[in-house]
């Protein structure tokens, strides 16, 4: 088994720190490559007053988040730093595709743990990633609240 490529998927949430502590972890035993990566899912909405600023909207989230997960990987722990990767468009895909484009070998990221009509109203996009995924993930539940 080769571990040279580590994802870590984050939406900056609490959650998240779980998923990359497992991750540094792991760089530690393995000295592998780590990227983590954000999705920014396109807003969709309407109205007259979406009409106009809706591109800038668009590139001020994107680049918001850019700017966020460049200052994660910054701080990643290890002798490399890590790699961060900023995308438009659905999460679950974004790093299914991503990973697969990229010879990810393990993908860890975290999950909320919702259940029931959380589960059922906004969807789990770790849940899809186990799915999808051209390779292992490893899914870290955060701490409970």
């Amino acid at each position: 088994m080769k571990l040279e490529h580590i994802l870590v998927p984050t939406d900056f949430s609490d959650h998240c720190q779980q998923a990359l502590d497992y991750a540094a972890a792991l760089r530690e035993k393995f000295p592998a490559q780590t990227t983590l990566l954000h999705a920014v899912e396109p807003f969709f909405g309407y109205g007259p007053e979406l009409v106009a600023p809706y591109g800038v909207f668009e590139a001020d989230r994107l680049s918001a988040a850019e700017s966020r997960i460049k200052e994660l990987a910054a701080a990643f722990p290890g002798p490399a730093p890590a790699k961060a990767v900023c995308l438009s468009g659905k999460p679950w895909r974004a790093i299914c595709d991503w990973a697969a484009d990229n010879s990810v070998d393990l993908i860890v990221m975290p999950t909320h743990g919702f259940s029931g009509l959380q589960h059922l109203w906004l969807g789990s996009v770790a849940e899809r990633v186990v799915q999808k995924a051209p390779c292992p993930v490893l899914v870290v539940r955060g701490k409970a609240d």
